[in-house]
């Protein structure tokens, strides 16, 4: 099963490093999508840096309408939703995947 995290985000450079680097550390994600909101600091370079797939938005849509965006075109049997800004506390999304990944 695929489980991918989606992270929306709106000038979160000071934090989006440490999420994506906290969400890739989990050995059940697949792959960490940021969706930055047209942010004006460094936000997508941040996370691009971390290694997360970036989408970009240009004007700034919203986390609702961000997400109905780019979750129609991400293949995922599993989402993890995080916001950019809680840092490493996005480790705790570890225990997350395993009850729905065993049924």
């Amino acid at each position: 099963m695929r489980v991918v995290a989606v992270v929306p985000s709106y000038e979160e450079e000071q934090f989006v490093g440490e999420t994506v680097r906290s969400l890739s550390a989990i050995e059940e994600v697949d792959s960490v999508l940021v969706v930055d909101d047209n942010s004006s600091d460094r936000t997508a370079d941040t996370a691009v840096d971390e290694g997360a797939r970036m989408v970009v938005n240009s004007p700034n849509l919203g986390k609702g309408n961000s997400l109905n965006r780019v979750l129609p075109h991400v293949d995922f049997d599993v989402l993890l939703l995080v916001d950019g800004d809680i840092g490493s506390s996005a480790s705790e999304a570890s225990m997350l995947p395993e009850p729905v990944l065993s049924g």
